[in-house]
C-alpha cells in the first residue's frame, strides 16, 4: 500500500494498492457513511436522437456497500453521489459504484480515522516491501503449489507426477516430464521467493534439476515429514516460513493465538471469551488485547467496531485476524472474539 496522505485533523486518508492484499486490507478499513472519491465511469445520456455514452468522471460517493471481489481484483464502493466533475451531468444522491483495481489512488473522509484503522494501514504499507512467498510441498507423486501472504495460506494448484511401479527409465521420464511442469508453474507465478520442501529424496533431485535450469528465482529448500496441506501446516508450525518471510501478519498472528491459548489453559487465567463477556469487561475498562476474526467483524460490523472504538479509548490494543489461515479459524472456534484481560473482577 502506498500512503500518500494522512489527516487525522480532518480525517482524510489518500491511498494506492499495490497488491491484491492492499484491496483485502482497503475493505476493512472503510465503513458506511465514508465519503468515498475516485476516478470512474458513468453513463450520460445523449440529446435526443443520440445515443447514451459513457464519460470518465471524478465521482464522490457516501459508501452504502463495499465488496472486494478478489478473482476480479477489484474494491467496489457503491452508495449516493455527493460531488462529481464534470458537474454539469451531476445528480445528487444518484446510484454510483465506484471500482477500484492496483494502482488506483482512493480518497477516504472517516467521521473519525480509529487507531486499529491506522494499524491496518500500517501493515499493509510494510507488506508492500516485501514480496509474497510461494511454497511448493512435493514428493515423488505429487506437488502442491500455495502462496503464503499476509492474508494467509492459499492453494494455487496440484501437479501428479504420474509415477508408478519400478522401471526406472519410463520413470525417470515421468520425473523430468514432472519438475518441467513444477518448473513452469513456478515461474508463472512470477515470485522473487520460492520455499521447496517435502519429505524424502524427490525435492533434492528437483534441486539439482533447477540448478541445471539456472532459473531466475532464489529458492530455498527445507524438509517436511508430510506433503500436500499437512505439509504446508508444518511449515507454518515449525517456523520455517517464518525464515524466508519475516515479520508477516501470517507468522504474527499464529504467535498471538499460542500466547492466548498458554494463557487460558492457566489456573487465574485473564483470557475472556463470548461476546457478552467480552463486552461487560470492555466497558470496564479491563481489556488490553482484543482480538477479532475479519469474519466476525463482518457478521456484525457496527456493534464489533463500536467494541473496538471503546476498547481503544481504554488504550486497549486491537487486532483484526483474517479467517484464511489456521489462527483466523481457530479464533473462529471461539465464536470470532477474545479478549486478554488486565486485572478479573
Amino acid at each position: 500500500m502506498k500512503k500518500l496522505k494522512v489527516d487525522l485533523k480532518n480525517n482524510f486518508l489518500e491511498l494506492v494498492p499495490e497488491t491484491l492484499d492492499d484491496l483485502w486490507y482497503l475493505e476493512r478499513i472503510l465503513e458506511k457513511g465514508d465519503l468515498v472519491s475516485g476516478s470512474s465511469e458513468r453513463k450520460i445520456k445523449g440529446e435526443e436522437g443520440r445515443k447514451a455514452e459513457k464519460i470518465v468522471i471524478w465521482v464522490e460517493v457516501q459508501a452504502e456497500k463495499i465488496e472486494f471481489h478478489e478473482s476480479f481484483m477489484k474494491l467496489r464502493v457503491s452508495g449516493p453521489m455527493k460531488s462529481m466533475k464534470p458537474e454539469e451531468f451531476f445528480e445528487a444522491n444518484a446510484f454510483h459504484s465506484i471500482e477500484f483495481g492496483l494502482k488506483d489512488k482512493i480518497r477516504i473522509k472517516k467521521k473519525k480515522i480509529k487507531e486499529f484503522q491506522l494499524e491496518i494501514i500500517d501493515k499493509a504499507v510494510k507488506s508492500s516491501v516485501r514480496s509474497s512467498l510461494l511454497l511448493v510441498v512435493l514428493d515423488d507423486e505429487e506437488a502442491i503449489i500455495a502462496e503464503a501472504s499476509e492474508k494467509g495460506i492459499k492453494t494455487k494448484t496440484t501437479i501428479k507426477s504420474g509415477k508408478q511401479g519400478k522401471r526406472f527409465k519410463e520413470e525417470k521420464q515421468k520425473e523430468n516430464k514432472f519438475f518441467e511442469e513444477l518448473l513452469k508453474k513456478i515461474q508463472a507465478e512470477k515470485k522473487e521467493k520460492v520455499l521447496i520442501a517435502g519429505p524424502g529424496f524427490t525435492k533434492n533431485d528437483f534441486k539439482k534439476f533447477l540448478e541445471n535450469k539456472k532459473v531466475n528465482f532464489n529458492p530455498v529448500f527445507e524438509n517436511t515429514n508430510s506433503i500436500g496441506k499437512t505439509g504446508l501446516n508444518e511449515l507454518l508450525k515449525t517456523g520455517l516460513i517464518e525464515k524466508v518471510l519475516k515479520e508477516s501478519r501470517l507468522i504474527e498472528e499464529n504467535k498471538k493465538m499460542d500466547e492466548l491459548m498458554k494463557e487460558a489453559r492457566k489456573e487465574n487465567s485473564l483470557v475472556e471469551y463470548g461476546l457478552n463477556e467480552i463486552e461487560k469487561a470492555v466497558e470496564k475498562g479491563a481489556v488490553q488485547e482484543l482480538i477479532v476474526s475479519d469474519k466476525k467483524f463482518f457478521e456484525e460490523r457496527e456493534k464489533i467496531q463500536e467494541l473496538m472504538e471503546k476498547a481503544e479509548s481504554f488504550q486497549g490494543k486491537v487486532f483484526l485476524f483474517s479467517s484464511e489461515h489456521e489462527a483466523g479459524e481457530y479464533l473462529n472456534g471461539f465464536g470470532g472474539i477474545i479478549a486478554l484481560l488486565r486485572f478479573r473482577n
